[in-house]
């Protein structure tokens, strides 16, 4: 592990400059992307909330980490909803942010739907908008590889969390997806016709390609040991990680969108002494 994490230090050094040239507008850029896509990713999260197998592995997570006492929780980059929905079901109270208007169109539409009171407000991951220490506990699903400025972001999560709350990271090891994307790619093309038939929505439709995918700083760190890395500098404990193996959500799942690979579930305690 030591050596992975002085590889990461290199990494980080040239991906310093590696932002400064290649991702000055890549924040609006993804905000431009989620929304374009929102519609169509709305049906994908539809469709994994009607779906108990989905759910299973994931609220299992949840309720280890979070217990079941009622917690004020902040789903990070909660787009439609699919965590913030997940938490709410599970007693706790939830906030959700994101930097897509219309990914926050589709969480309010489907709040009403489903009849749950959750909050959905703007808010940039990197920056985000509450007092240090506001939340019990924080959660993220698929946010961290697609963002610009990650330490930056894990540092933010970790100032609004209270000493002794907890954090889960639910995300794919985009470095292994870059790596592969040369028969991934054809795979994810092959899937598609069952993606459209399943949830009425052209998965390749305002897709990203190899080249954004290699513009990602988490594109090029071995993961989840970055994570672990910058969560014990942040004074993190109890860092566990958890593999759900797309096959474990549903072989539909596992069919459509198995080229992406499987899911790290990565938790942990935030330590210190509380400010107030």
């Amino acid at each position: 592990m030591q050596a992975a994490v002085q590889s990461q230090t290199w990494r980080r050094s040239i991906l310093s400059e590696f932002r400064n040239l290649r991702l000055q507008d890549w924040k609006p850029a993804i905000a431009r992307h989620w929304t374009r896509d929102s519609d169509g990713y709305n049906r994908w999260v539809l469709h994994c909330l009607r779906s108990q197998t989905y759910r299973r592995p994931f609220e299992a997570i949840f309720s280890r980490v979070f217990g079941d006492e009622p917690l004020k929780l902040l789903d990070v980059g909660a787009g439609p909803g699919v965590l913030a929905f997940l938490l709410t079901g599970l007693g706790h109270r939830v906030t959700g942010i994101d930097l897509s208007p219309g990914m926050l169109k589709q969480a309010h539409q489907n709040a009403a739907l489903l009849g749950l009171n959750v909050e959905f407000q703007p808010g940039d991951a990197e920056q985000l908008p509450f007092p240090d220490e506001s939340f019990d506990g924080l959660a993220s699903r698929l946010v961290l590889w697609n963002l610009p400025n990650p330490e930056r972001a894990l540092a933010e999560w970790a100032r609004v969390l209270r000493p002794g709350g907890k954090l889960v990271i639910i995300d794919v090891d985009m470095q292994s997806i870059r790596r592969e994307w040369w028969w991934r790619k054809p795979l994810r093309v092959a899937s598609a016709p069952l993606v459209m038939l399943t949830e009425r929505r052209n998965p390749l439709k305002n897709q990203m390609s190899g080249q954004d995918i290699d513009k990602l700083p988490m594109s090029h760190v071995a993961r989840p040991d970055w994570e672990i890395a910058e969560l014990a500098k942040l004074g993190f404990t109890g860092l566990r990680v958890e593999r759900v193996n797309r096959a474990s959500v549903g072989w539909m799942e596992f069919l459509k969108y198995g080229c992406w690979g499987d899911y790290i579930g990565l938790s942990g305690v935030k330590s210190g002494v509380s400010r107030s």
